[in-house]
């Protein structure tokens, strides 16, 4: 799938699905080639995968630092080899040993491509070895890299990847940023808006209408990584799904969001085709 002509139909009033990790759930770890491909059955139009590196420098499609928790395991996958990590199993969510492994970027890019629009997370992390990779499996159009708004992760991106479509995480508003980081010579195609609650600038219909304007998808992260950290100004999945799917998506929507990242595609997905 194309980033550009998804962006295009997005602009046209399509709001855009983007499955977080994947669609996860009892015995199927998320950030695993089964999680992805559930999220493709559901109809997901972009695929959040996160990214670390092994100790000798394969990528693997893994959060950093969540070891214990998706693992069992004290030792960070960043000081193991890619031999180690190869034999690795995920726990599932009653911590129980699955039978799935922990893919390797090249994994996932095959199995995504051509299907889907990939988010990476976790990009500033080894910006140099992603983006071969990007070029390598012939996706740099069906992909967005994301980092935060400082000065070394932008100059990362102008140096490494200024062709790769790239959205940043905008946590406080910020006249003009579009400009600087356009004048970098950054792809600059969309923005991850984290705002703590609704009367924040950042989701302003001002300021919504400016990025759409210049032809920047706007895009809200309704999951809930803890709960006492907001980032979509407690219009979360959990809202969504165990009360009324309007007030939280349906706010969404008629906000403006292009795009919205979610733990629940298939919710989501009924949802958006029921409305």
């Amino acid at each position: 799938m194309n980033f550009f002509e998804l962006k295009d139909a997005s602009l046209n009033g399509k709001t855009i699905v983007c499955a977080h990790r994947g669609s996860m759930g009892a015995n199927v770890p998320c950030n695993t080639l089964e999680a992805f491909q559930i999220a493709l059955n559901q109809g997901t139009d972009i695929i959040e995968l996160d990214v670390t590196k092994s100790r000798d420098g394969e990528l693997f499609v893994f959060h950093p630092y969540m070891d214990f928790a998706h693992l069992g395991k004290l030792i960070p996958m960043q000081l193991k080899s890619s031999k180690a990590i190869k034999k690795l199993k995920y726990r599932n969510f009653d911590f129980a040993l699955t039978q799935y492994g922990i893919p390797t970027l090249d994994e996932a890019f095959e199995l995504l491509k051509g299907r889907c629009v990939i988010n990476i997370d976790k990009f500033w992390t080894c910006p140099k070895e992603i983006t071969k990779k990007i070029y390598q499996h012939g996706i740099e159009n069906s992909v967005i890299i994301k980092s935060n708004v400082n000065e070394k992760d932008l100059n990362a991106v102008a140096e490494i990847a200024p062709k790769l479509p790239y959205m940043p995480m905008v946590k406080s508003y910020s006249q003009g940023l579009e400009d600087y980081i356009i004048n970098k010579g950054i792809k600059l195609v969309a923005e991850e808006l984290i705002f703590e609650d609704s009367s924040s600038p950042l989701v302003s219909d001002e300021n919504l209408k400016m990025l759409n304007d210049r032809g920047l998808l706007t895009w809200v992260n309704t999951i809930v990584y803890y709960y006492k950290r907001v980032i979509s100004g407690g219009y979360t999945d959990d809202k969504a799904v165990v009360g009324n799917p309007h007030d939280i998506w349906g706010w969404c929507q008629q906000k403006g969001f292009n795009v919205i990242q979610t733990d629940w595609v298939g919710e989501l997905k009924k949802y958006l085709n029921n409305n």
